[in-house]
């Protein structure tokens, strides 16, 4: 499970905060930018595992080429078909998602522990659960709102790149804190965060209304996707007994 966080947490961080928009365009533009991402995830991943590196090195290449071959087959169906970006951006994460679980769970890594590894520190499995969350909800959080709007458009504006701007920001807090506020005071409570967006709203256009009620709907989702996705990490580390799939480890010795 520590193994799965860890490996998520470097892609999240590659695949979002570390790749700007000019290197999405060249790996639009052939191998080498496709190759340089997929260096810079894999880079990213083998730090967020470095208290493990010695052990694991053999999930983090298996995930650095995965990322690698997904990126290529997004890109493709991202060019060579009318789908929008929205439903790019599910098949791609969910690609990667599915890869990263398959390798780990081929090495025995999702057996449920109350501590993990983090940057070779020593962290709670639910710490390191909540560390993902947020990193989640507000970097990829950011693209999947910005694409849930842009759905809206004709052609759904295809191409179209993000870029850090006020906006995004505050989008990027929004998610962040509902995430928070509901771990500490519970979701119905984390859920209001939003609320302030949904009225602004409907001060607005009619097409910029819709904009703006689709991005609060997309990261509404997201937040309580992640939440339970920290509920259940949380309670399969508190259980502290391995599930049926725990296969043996990378390392036998380990």
């Amino acid at each position: 499970m520590a193994l799965f966080l860890d490996l998520l947490l470097g892609h999240m961080l590659g695949d979002f905060l570390l790749q700007p928009g000019k290197l999405v365009a060249a790996k639009r533009d052939g191998w080498p930018g496709v190759f340089l991402h997929s260096g810079v995830v894999g880079v990213v991943t083998a730090l967020v595992t470095l208290g493990t590196l010695r052990r694991d090195w053999f999930a983090i290449v298996a995930v650095t080429l995965a990322h690698m071959l997904i990126e290529k087959i997004t890109i493709l169906a991202y060019e060579k078909t009318p789908t929008r970006g929205l439903f790019t951006l599910l098949f791609d994460q969910s690609l990667h998602v599915l890869s990263i679980s398959a390798i780990v769970l081929a090495g025995g890594g999702l057996e449920p522990r109350a501590t993990a590894m983090l940057l070779g520190f020593p962290v709670a499995t639910r710490v390191l659960a909540i560390i993902v969350g947020l990193v989640t909800v507000m970097l990829a959080g950011s693209i999947l709102a910005f694409e849930a709007g842009n759905a809206l458009e004709p052609g759904g504006s295809k191409g179209a790149l993000l870029t850090l701007d006020l906006a995004r920001t505050v989008g990027m807090v929004e998610r962040g804190g509902a995430v928070a506020l509901a771990l500490v005071a519970g979701p119905a409570l984390g859920s209001m965060v939003f609320l302030p967006r949904a009225i602004w709203a409907m001060t607005l256009t009619p097409k910029e209304r819709a904009r703006q009620l689709a991005q609060t709907a997309a990261g509404l989702l997201l937040c309580a996707f992640v939440l339970f996705g920290i509920h259940a990490v949380t309670t399969l580390a508190d259980a502290g007994s391995p599930p049926v799939w725990a296969w043996p480890s990378w390392n036998a010795g380990s």
